[in-house]
C-alpha cells in the first residue's frame, strides 16, 4: 500500500512539474511573441513584409492580439497573399466587429480578388460605421462603377460632391461613368462644372477640351486646351499637341518669366522652407515623393487653431504602413503663390520629426518650381 503511495505521489510531482515547466515555457513562448510583434513593426514599416511575417508566427499576450492581427492582415495584403489574409481578417473581427476601418482592409483584399459583391459588402459596413468619410465613398462609387451599377455610383458620387463639393474627383469620375455610358448631355454639365469650379486644375480643363472634341465642337476644345496647356508647366499632357492638331497650326504662348528665391534649410537631405497655412507661418518639409500633404498637431497648438474634425482618410505612408486620420483645410501661401483650400492630413506629433508639416505633390504639382541646391533656396516662377 505505501509503494502504491510512493508511486502515486512521484506521478503527482512529475505532473506538477510537467505543468510548472509547460506554463513556464509557455510564458516565455508569450514573451517572445510580444517582442517580436515590437520587432515585426519595425520590419513593416521598413518594408521589410518578409521579414515581419516570420516574426508574427506566434500569438502574443492577450492584450497585444488586435495589434498583432492587425499587422498580420497589412502584411498579407502587402505581399499579396490574400487568402490568409481572409483568414486573418475573421479573426480580427472577432476581437472587434466594431473598426470600421478593418472593414476597409477587408474591403482591399475582396478587390485584389475581383470580388465585387463581398467589396461592396465590406464597404458599406465600413461607411456604416464611420458615415463621414469620403475616402470609403469613393472606393464604394469606383467599386458600383466597376460593377456596372451605373446609377448607385453616380447617387454616391451626388453624394460626395454635396458632402463635400471641394472634393473634385468626385466630379470627374461621375463624368466619366456618364461619359462611358454615352450620356454626354450630363457629362458636360458636370465636365463643365468641374472647370469653373476648379479653374487651375490641369484635368478639369482638359477633360472638359477632350469631351467638346469627342462632340466635334471645335471651337470649345481648342480654347479648354490652351487653358490646360497654359497650366502644364511640367508637359505631362498633350494639350498643345492637340490643339495644333485640331488647328493645322504651331501654338505658341507667352510664359512669365517673374521669379521668386525662398531660402531651404537643409536638414540630413531634408528640404524645409517656411511657408503659412491659414497666415500662420511654420517650418515644413517639401517632399515631392508625398502624394498628400500634411500638418502635424504640434503646428495647431504653437498657432492655438482649433480644427472640428468632421471628416477622416486613408493616408498611405512614405514607409509603406496605412494610417487613418483626420482631413481638414487649410489655405497655403509659398512666396506670393497662394493655395486656397488645401486638403491636408492632421497627424500626431512624433519623436523624430522637427518640423511643422509636409508639403506633398497634390500642392506642389500646381507651383511651377525648381530646387537650387547650391544656393539653398527653392525658386518659384509666377
Amino acid at each position: 500500500m505505501d509503494l502504491i503511495k510512493s508511486i502515486l505521489i512521484t506521478l503527482l510531482i512529475f505532473v506538477l512539474l510537467g505543468g510548472g515547466l509547460f506554463y513556464i515555457g509557455k510564458k516565455q513562448e508569450i514573451e517572445k511573441a510580444n517582442a517580436n510583434l515590437v520587432k515585426a513593426k519595425d520590419e513593416f514599416g521598413k518594408k521589410k513584409y518578409k521579414n515581419a511575417l516570420v516574426l508574427l508566427k506566434y500569438e502574443p499576450s492577450k492584450e497585444h492580439l488586435e495589434d498583432y492581427y492587425l499587422l498580420k492582415l497589412k502584411t498579407l495584403i502587402e505581399l499579396e497573399n490574400f487568402y490568409q489574409a481572409e483568414e486573418v481578417s475573421k479573426k480580427l473581427l472577432e476581437i472587434n466587429d466594431k473598426n470600421h476601418f478593418y472593414y476597409y482592409l477587408i474591403s482591399l483584399i475582396h478587390g485584389y480578388n475581383w470580388d465585387y459583391e463581398k467589396t461592396e459588402q465590406a464597404l458599406k459596413k465600413a461607411i456604416e460605421l464611420q458615415p463621414e468619410n469620403l475616402s470609403y465613398k469613393m472606393r464604394l462609387a469606383r467599386v458600383y462603377s466597376n460593377g456596372n451599377k451605373t446609377q448607385q455610383a453616380l447617387d454616391l458620387y451626388k453624394n460626395i460632391r454635396e458632402t463635400d463639393s471641394r472634393y473634385q474627383i468626385a466630379w470627374a469620375e461621375a463624368a466619366t461613368v456618364l461619359e462611358n455610358n454615352k450620356n454626354f448631355d450630363e457629362s458636360l454639365k458636370l465636365r463643365k462644372a468641374s472647370a469653373e469650379k476648379f479653374p487651375d486644375h490641369l484635368s478639369s480643363q482638359y477633360k472638359l477640351a477632350a469631351l467638346y472634341e469627342k462632340l466635334k465642337n471645335k471651337k470649345q476644345a481648342v480654347g479648354y486646351y490652351k487653358k490646360a496647356a497654359q497650366l502644364d508647366k511640367h508637359r505631362v499632357s498633350d494639350a498643345i499637341e492637340k490643339i495644333e492638331n485640331l488647328t493645322n497650326e504651331k501654338y505658341h504662348y507667352i510664359v512669365n518669366t517673374k521669379t521668386q528665391r525662398i531660402p531651404l534649410t537643409i536638414i540630413d537631405n531634408l528640404m524645409i522652407i517656411k511657408a503659412k497655412a491659414d497666415n500662420f507661418e511654420g517650418n515644413f518639409l517639401i517632399d515631392t515623393g508625398a502624394s498628400l500633404s500634411v500638418i502635424y498637431e504640434r503646428f495647431l497648438k504653437k498657432s492655438n487653431i482649433h480644427v472640428y474634425y468632421d471628416k477622416y482618410g486613408v493616408l498611405e505612408m512614405a514607409n509603406g504602413s496605412t494610417e487613418y486620420a483626420p482631413v481638414a483645410y487649410f489655405d497655403f501661401k509659398i512666396g506670393q503663390k497662394k493655395f486656397n483650400d488645401s486638403r491636408v492630413y492632421i497627424l500626431t506629433d512624433t519623436k523624430t520629426i522637427n518640423f511643422d508639416g509636409i508639403i506633398g505633390s497634390d500642392i506642389l504639382k500646381d507651383l511651377d518650381y525648381y530646387i537650387d541646391q547650391e544656393k539653398e533656396c527653392i525658386v518659384i516662377n509666377y
